[in-house]
């Protein structure tokens, strides 16, 4: 059921179209797709390590396991046990000084999320995470987890928290709409808590501020709080923000 992603609202009506439209991968092509992909294969193509920087790439829809229909859709397919797996190598690696994500996501699957989570929130190395164009939903749960959140350009979005009224339709009668909701509040709470104690704020806050399922532009999530910089210039690389100054709430100047 699509009830179980945490993805962005164009990711979501583009899944929906497809799953109405019948045309969704077959059984066993997805079957196929997933037995492609060991988990330490999955790791040596997401992570690199270089000059003490293990950068870890989290691009397209995250899933728990191997999804052929999230690759298709999202343009990309990263899971969340190799998410987690490569940051535990980072961080258990003496040579690795910092541990970077570069992220372009547009969320994934409640399956897998919270348990990335706690493997992101208990990381002894120090970490930041680079967003390129988005990090909606499950991708901003994950990159709340790290030391430190940089917009690499101003074009760069965030948010699509929870399941917030801008994001989730009505149901079709009232009573279907309350047990939706009851599942979905309860959902929301354990969400928006874990953002909330990533970023260091309260509930009430990213509830309020961040977004409200909505999608927010770099400079509007930088006043909100939701992310920490902007980079002055669009980046190749997450290793090279080293050398380039950012924008923080102090410096810029409108």
């Amino acid at each position: 059921m699509l009830s179980k992603w945490l993805v962005d609202a164009d990711t979501l009506g583009m899944m929906r179209r497809s799953a109405e439209g019948g045309t969704l991968p077959s059984a066993q092509d997805r079957r196929d797709y997933a037995l492609d992909f060991g988990l330490s294969r999955q790791v040596d193509q997401i992570m690199t390590i270089n000059n003490g920087v293990a950068t870890i790439n989290v691009k397209g829809i995250l899933t728990e396991e191997p999804d052929l229909f999230a690759f298709l859709i999202g343009g990309g397919n990263v899971t969340f046990p190799a998410i987690s797996q490569a940051a535990r190598t980072a961080d258990a690696n003496p040579d690795v000084q910092r541990i970077d994500f570069s992220v372009d996501s547009p969320g994934g699957t409640i399956d897998g999320l919270f348990d990335c989570l706690a493997t992101l929130e208990a990381l002894q190395t120090p970490s930041r995470a680079l967003v390129s164009n988005k990090a909606a939903s499950a991708a901003f749960a994950l990159v709340s987890q790290t030391d430190e959140i940089i917009a690499a350009n101003r074009a760069a979005r965030f948010g699509s928290v929870g399941v917030a009224p801008r994001k989730r339709p009505n149901v079709s009668t009232d009573e279907g709409q309350a047990m939706v909701r009851e599942e979905l509040d309860a959902l929301h709470q354990v969400f928006v808590e874990s953002i909330a104690a990533g970023r260091g704020t309260t509930v009430d806050n990213v509830n309020s501020r961040f977004g409200q399922g909505g999608m927010l532009v770099a400079q509007e999530a930088l006043n909100r709080g939701m992310i920490d910089s902007i980079a002055r210039t669009v980046l190749s690389s997450i290793d090279e923000t080293q050398a380039t100054h950012t924008e923080t709430p102090e410096a810029i100047v409108d």
